[in-house]
């Protein structure tokens, strides 16, 4: 039985995983206007590095909720993801829950270090909630087959390889925008036809080696701020020498390069396509 309804009738909690970015405020917007069914809770999981624009959708998307009666929350860990990250390259920490960070060998070519950041800073503080949102602890709930809650993914048509079943039997993950084959582009353009609603941003932390050449030109052009922070933390991970236990240098740029080096409106450079397509379980970037 679900514990949470408040119907005759149980049916599973609806939750949405909120990252403010495009898709999830497309999904957000749905609901909002009937397109979907309500949301009971909603979930932003801060790493606390996401750029100043998602912040401020974050802040207007929270009081809109919290005005239709869905209980917004906003979960993460003590420390961000940049701040762990300046702690292993000045020796203070032996590790850190790591991006994707790139490596450079010895002979030129680039390597890449096991992302553990999108577990560590977003699944595990969502589903820390969801299990106290439910009541559920430990392993006594892997017995459960009913499914109890519809956790509900931002993720759009043309990003199908993101979608994944939840480990947690009693949860199923739901893609509204697959369903309805709306891609990313349906969705700015929904956005931006309802004056209602803010113009959707980008969503991804503003140091994320996952970035494109196109997000780092964006990020330079449109938020210059967090851009200069990127440069500056991409310097701090080889200050030391070693990162951690990794001998190696390593960067933020997939070239192997600093990043405050790297012309991103050369030609040369536009080669870099997105890496979403293994990026995130369908959390980050929506």
């Amino acid at each position: 039985m679900n514990p949470n309804s408040d119907s005759n009738t149980p049916r599973p909690l609806r939750i949405l995983s909120f990252g403010a970015g495009v898709q999830s405020s497309a999904v957000a917007r749905m609901s909002i206007i009937g397109e979907l069914p309500p949301f009971d809770h909603v979930i932003f999981a801060d790493t606390g590095d996401e750029p100043e624009s998602v912040y401020t959708n974050m802040k207007w998307w929270e009081k809109r909720f919290t005005d239709e009666g869905v209980a917004f929350h906003q979960v993460g860990r003590e420390t961000s993801i940049s701040d762990d990250l300046r702690a292993v390259a000045s020796g203070e920490k032996t590790r850190s829950s790591n991006p994707p960070l790139f490596t450079k060998n010895d002979d030129g070519s680039t390597g890449i270090i096991r992302r553990t950041c999108t577990s560590d800073y977003k699944i595990e503080p969502i589903m820390r909630l969801i299990r106290d949102i439910t009541g559920l602890y430990k392993k006594r709930h892997m017995h459960i087959t009913e499914t109890l809650v519809e956790q509900t993914m931002g993720i759009s048509w043309d990003e199908v390889q993101r979608m994944k079943s939840h480990p947690y039997p009693w949860v199923e993950n739901v893609y509204p925008l697959v369903d309805r084959r709306l891609t990313r582009y349906d969705c700015i353009a929904a956005m931006k036809a309802d004056d209602t609603f803010p113009d959707p941003v980008r969503s991804a932390c503003w140091h994320c080696p996952f970035h494109s050449n196109e997000e780092w030109r964006y990020l330079r052009n449109e938020e210059p701020e967090s851009f200069q922070k990127a440069i500056d933390l991409d310097l701090a991970l080889r200050a030391n020498g070693q990162f951690g236990k990794i001998t190696k240098p390593v960067y933020l740029h997939n070239s192997g390069k600093p990043l405050g080096e790297i012309n991103f409106d050369n030609a040369e450079d536009a080669g870099q396509g997105t890496l979403w397509g293994d990026e995130c379980a369908g959390v980050c970037g929506v």
